[in-house]
């Protein structure tokens, strides 16, 4: 009788990690977070319930002394693993850079819904604060209607105080 072995047709590169010293400046974006939004109001674009910035929140000058350690710690990092992943695979000087920022706040009862990140090629997620029972980051697969249950069609991930995780922006995603 044949014996089969399972091949992993086309994976998804996805990436994680801890931000090192995050708590260092962890509180000076949480005090950023909370006057911010006692100025502006919420924009509307994935998020029920809850806060969510505008995206362009890293051109504000207020955000830049904390900007400048997200880059160096988080974003920085994270274009130069893209570089080379890109690079490693024949695509030299593939350069990446920060399009976007913003961030949400969701309290208990707050959400967002399904969506993705168009015009991209990878984003990401960094948890500031992260409260117990908060709602988890499900990105779902983008092969989920031919998969009929045999493999995962989510991966859940909790939310860790200085947790990054990074995906293809074509990655539909939420949070509960």
């Amino acid at each position: 009788m044949i014996s089969y072995d399972k091949m992993l047709l086309f994976p998804i590169p996805s990436y994680t990690g801890i931000v090192p010293n995050f708590s260092s400046y962890q509180h000076d974006v949480l005090d950023y977070i909370t006057n911010y939004r006692k100025k502006h109001d919420s924009v509307h674009v994935s998020n029920v319930n809850g806060y969510q910035s505008p995206s362009d929140i890293h051109t504000d000058p207020d955000f830049h002394p904390m900007c400048q350690q997200l880059w160096d710690s988080v974003i920085s990092p994270a274009c130069d693993l893209l570089h080379n992943q890109f690079n490693n695979h024949g695509f030299n000087g593939t350069s990446f850079s920060l399009l976007n920022a913003w961030f949400n706040v969701n309290s208990n009862g707050s959400w967002n819904t399904i969506h993705t990140h168009p015009h991209c090629f990878f984003s990401g997620v960094l948890w500031i604060k992260a409260p117990k029972d908060s709602g988890d980051i499900l990105l779902h697969s983008p092969h989920s209607h031919t998969l009929y249950g045999l493999e995962d069609n989510a991966w859940a991930i909790p939310p860790e105080e200085g947790r990054v995780v990074l995906f293809p922006s074509f990655i539909s995603h939420n949070v509960n």
